[in-house]
């Protein structure tokens, strides 16, 4: 995450560029964003929208063409655009790992929530894979050392869908939708999703045949790439991205988190609080909860261990 400052200082030294980004954001009625937390299903939700876009109104997409990053692209982003700007059958997505701004004012929201556990355990596979493999888990979850533009940290994971409970009056709309849920309903959550975002010419037969199409692990195998608009449409592709998977935490940090997650996490707890390793309890999973407080679908919300994390995160398994 770059600090506001250094955005700032683009905006400065870029004037025309953050001028068109500006007019392209005004140039429509109020967007549908997805806020979401790093490692929490983004890729998947991203392309399962996109793909139902592409197939509910004949625009003539092949699977591997399909590029959520312009379909339902990054918001700070100013170089990319949504494909269809001045397509206004259907609203504009954006994307965003941010908390609520000023700017979505008046927007419709959906927030993709998952266990803090495995959110923890993802990050910390891609930031010691590609960053630093020499760092252990403990100083990864108490930010020791760790390089920020790389890592949210658990403290921002808390803070960032807390933060967007105490603005839902600030937003017209709002969704919020567990990993956990879509993974094990992925046809009947992505109907609410649909439903939520009123994408016209979606029938049934249609969300089933996307969800079947779509599902987690075919778009792993497919190894989507992102991509980067150079000239008119020529595009080109980075590294190829995957979707990880893990089973759903198996083992806890001990510590009580619930008074944390109403008054903000003390990072002194964090780094006083000794990792171990317990069995985790059974939690509910309910998706697409309206006005429902986001703490309480993070599934961290128990008394005692709350906050659970898979026994060697070195394990794929």
């Amino acid at each position: 995450m770059r600090p506001l400052s250094v955005q700032y200082l683009r905006n400065i030294r870029n004037p025309l560029q953050f001028v068109d980004w500006a007019r392209y954001q005004f140039s429509r009625g109020k967007d549908v964003y997805l806020s979401t937390l790093t490692s929490s299903g983004t890729h998947w939700l991203r392309f399962l929208i996109a793909k139902v876009i592409v197939d509910a109104h004949d625009l003539g997409y092949a699977f591997t063409d399909i590029r959520p990053e312009s379909l339902v692209p990054i918001f700070r982003d100013k170089t990319v655009r949504f494909d269809f700007n001045d397509y206004t059958e259907f609203s504009r997505f954006q994307h965003r790992y941010k908390p609520y701004s000023v700017l979505l004012r008046g927007g419709r929201v959906i927030v993709p929530v998952r266990d803090l556990r495995d959110t923890m355990v993802s990050s910390y596979d891609t930031y010691s894979e590609h960053k630093d493999s020499s760092i252990t888990f403990s100083e990864f979850l108490r930010a020791d050392g760790v390089d920020e533009k790389w890592h949210r940290t658990l403290e921002w994971r808390i803070d960032l869908p807390n933060q967007w409970h105490r603005n839902w009056d600030n937003v017209d709309d709002h969704l919020s939708v567990k990993y956990e849920a879509l993974k094990g309903d992925t046809q009947g959550v992505t109907h609410d999703v649909l439903e939520f975002i009123r994408l016209d010419n979606v029938s049934d037969a249609l969300v089933t045949q996307v969800t079947e199409f779509c599902d987690i692990d075919q778009v792993r195998r497919t190894q989507i790439f992102s991509v980067i608009p150079t000239s008119g449409s020529n595009r080109q592709a980075r590294a190829p991205k995957s979707i990880r998977e893990r089973p759903i935490g198996t083992g806890t940090i001990s510590m009580g988190l619930t008074d944390a997650i109403s008054s903000g996490l003390s990072m002194s707890v964090l780094k006083t609080t000794p990792v171990t390793t317990m069995e985790a309890s059974e939690r509910q999973r309910n998706a697409g909860v309206r006005g429902l407080p986001i703490a309480s679908c993070l599934g961290i919300c128990s008394s005692t261990a709350v906050c659970s994390l898979p026994r060697d995160p070195s394990r794929s398994d």
